[in-house]
């Protein structure tokens, strides 16, 4: 069940009835049971799982806020939690790549396992490993409330794609939920209906491009391979960005604010800033539970940049079981060493000149993390400098990027970004109701009307 579909329309219809029906105090039971819902109409034998990583996550945490005196049981209950988590996640995610790998290795055949990837593995464990993290530091207090617990690691608008939630951020708003908010049902409406055009109408069309191009980069032109290139940039942005107003849109309907995931990103002037802006979830996270506890950038200089490499290979590997996301990562971690290094030795460089490089650079990292394999990858760096084949334009894939390029060039200009957006709210409740009905009927238009072709959202592969 996917966002922007009639399936998922009527889900949230039935959700908004029940909470309508019963009495506050059964909310967050009722968030839980249609989470959970929500993620058995993937594939209703994970529910176990799900269930699984939620008790340890809580025993756990429970067991750390016992223990907060006895360091080595406390210890014990985090590295179990964390250890637990990566376990699940080595199973279900990189089994295969590593049986691969070594069957290589030690030059012998090797069979696959059969296991499938649970949507949404890596959002979920990370979660709770943050969860874990933050009651051993002391940051919060371990989570008393199964159901409040259960419920954090499983509510469906963040739970398959992200944002990556803090725990500190969403438990306190269980205890202060109160109901509707028109404020908030305003402006989710917005951000909702927003976050569908982005994918809708713009990532799923501009897939209808991008798929072949990258999928057989050797028989196109230079010329084509470099808008297919512009084309897959723009698209996993509104792809994911999209996803991420949409989960924000839907928790802001239900009283809920969720951290904001994107922040103009192909505005950065560097790749540190570059990373400030995109999927801020996963970046902060890194930062907070991998780079910092690594040492961050107080250990000696030549160990900050093993810091950097090591912090952005693994979330390059957090990605997908797969080498060509290991090149990416390792792509990003080397520019950040590169800029660490050049800001350390007082460089600097004009504004545009800076985005201009920082635009080339992210953008051509994108071949290895699109591409299938590294014979791919090679194929279309290949074909960007000197290509020659079939020359492909399609005239609404120009329109398209026009029109992206436009939003950016205006909020370049206006200095402020879409998650941060003002909304002058209606003076009376009366015109607000009128506001948000006329956004549900936008909603159900573009469901009426949008391209009968939708792409599952790119990052529930991750």
């Amino acid at each position: 069940m996917i966002f922007s579909s009639v399936d998922f329309l009527l889900f949230f219809i039935g959700l908004i009835a029940a909470l309508w029906l019963v009495s506050k105090r059964f909310h967050a039971w009722v968030l839980l049971l249609f989470s959970y819902a929500f993620y058995a109409v993937w594939d209703v034998r994970f529910l176990l799982l799900l269930g699984f990583v939620s008790w340890v996550g809580y025993a756990c945490g429970m067991a750390i806020e016992r223990n907060h005196q006895h360091h080595q049981k406390k210890n014990t209950a985090l590295w179990l939690g964390i250890f637990s988590m990566l376990l699940v996640l080595g199973y279900f995610k990189y089994a295969n790549f590593f049986i691969d790998n070594a069957a290589v290795l030690l030059a012998v055949q090797a069979e696959n396992l059969d296991i499938i990837l649970p949507v949404g593995l890596s959002f979920f464990t990370f979660q709770v490993i943050s969860y874990l993290v933050d009651v051993w530091r002391g940051d919060i207090r371990a989570c008393t409330s199964k159901k409040e617990f259960f419920l954090y690691v499983a509510f469906f608008p963040q739970l398959v794609a992200g944002p990556i939630v803090r725990a500190k951020d969403f438990l306190p708003q269980l205890q202060q939920h109160v109901g509707v908010n028109w404020d908030y049902i305003y402006l989710g409406a917005q951000i909702f209906a927003l976050g569908f055009i982005q994918k809708v109408f713009i990532a799923d069309r501009l897939a209808m491009f991008c798929d072949p191009v990258f999928a057989m980069p050797s028989l196109y032109d230079a010329a084509t391979l470099w808008l297919g290139l512009l084309a897959y940039a723009v698209q996993i942005f509104c792809d994911f960005s999209g996803y991420s107003h949409m989960a924000i849109g839907i928790a802001l309907l239900l009283g809920f604010k969720l951290p904001e995931n994107f922040r103009m990103p192909y505005l950065a002037t560097s790749v540190a800033e570059f990373w400030r802006r995109w999927h801020i979830s996963l970046s902060s996270w890194l930062r907070d539970y991998l780079y910092i506890p690594l040492g961050g950038s107080r250990v000696a200089p030549s160990m900050i940049y093993v810091n950097l490499m090591i912090t952005m290979l693994l979330g390059g590997l957090w990605h997908g079981a797969s080498w060509n996301f290991v090149l990416w990562g390792a792509m990003h971690g080397l520019a950040l060493c590169v800029h660490r290094a050049w800001k350390a030795v007082g460089g600097d460089m004009p504004a545009l000149p800076a985005w201009g490089l920082c635009f080339l650079f992210v953008l051509l990292t994108w071949v290895p993390f699109r591409c299938v394999d590294f014979e791919t990858s090679l194929s279309y760096f290949s074909g960007l400098c000197s290509g020659e084949g079939i020359r492909w334009m399609m005239p609404q894939v120009l329109g398209l990027l026009a029109l992206v390029a436009a939003v950016h060039i205006v909020m370049a200009y206006k200095q402020q970004h879409i998650g941060a957006w003002h909304v002058s709210l209606p003076i009376s409740e009366k015109v607000k109701i009128l506001h948000i009905a006329a956004w549900f009927w936008l909603v159900m238009a573009l469901l009426v009307w949008s391209p009968t072709h939708s792409s599952p959202f790119i990052y529930f592969q991750f």
